[in-house]
């Protein structure tokens, strides 16, 4: 009955709509309650932190939601130092960068599909992709 909830090419109706903030509202809870367990915080501290706002560094630490601030390279050598990895030890990383592009060619490709359901968004959406996949992002 509901198998196309999510479809472009039409409008959800009052119940699909319901549905799909209920399943917003399960997620934000279950996220608040992640940040609550992982930071040994208080639900009831977290939910107004929780509001979709981007924090910098220092906010974030100030906050309690980070424990340090540091680059790659400083979570490495911390990761190093708690796992007591040498610096003789070989550490081997892995470029994703491929997968990533494979998965914004993959959207871009459907980005047609999409361009009248979103239209009111005009421009200010479909324009960057299409310059994106013109760049083929290399």
């Amino acid at each position: 009955m509901h198998k196309d909830i999510f479809s472009p090419f039409r409008d959800m109706t009052p119940e699909e709509r319901q549905i799909t903030q209920q399943m917003v509202n399960d997620m934000y809870n279950q996220f608040v309650m992640v940040v609550a367990k992982g930071r040994h915080m208080d639900p009831a501290v977290v939910k107004p932190l929780a509001d979709g706002r981007i924090y910098t560094g220092t906010q974030a630490k100030a906050l309690g939601l980070i424990d340090e601030l540091g680059n790659y390279y400083d979570a490495l050598n911390y990761t190093k130092k708690k796992l007591h990895i040498s610096d003789d030890d070989c550490i081997v990383t892995y470029d994703d960068m491929e997968n990533w592009k494979q998965w914004v060619h993959g959207q871009l490709q459907s980005t047609a599909v999409f361009q009248n359901r979103f239209a009111l968004y005009g421009q200010e959406v479909v324009r960057p992709l299409a310059l994106m996949k013109e760049a083929n992002m290399q």
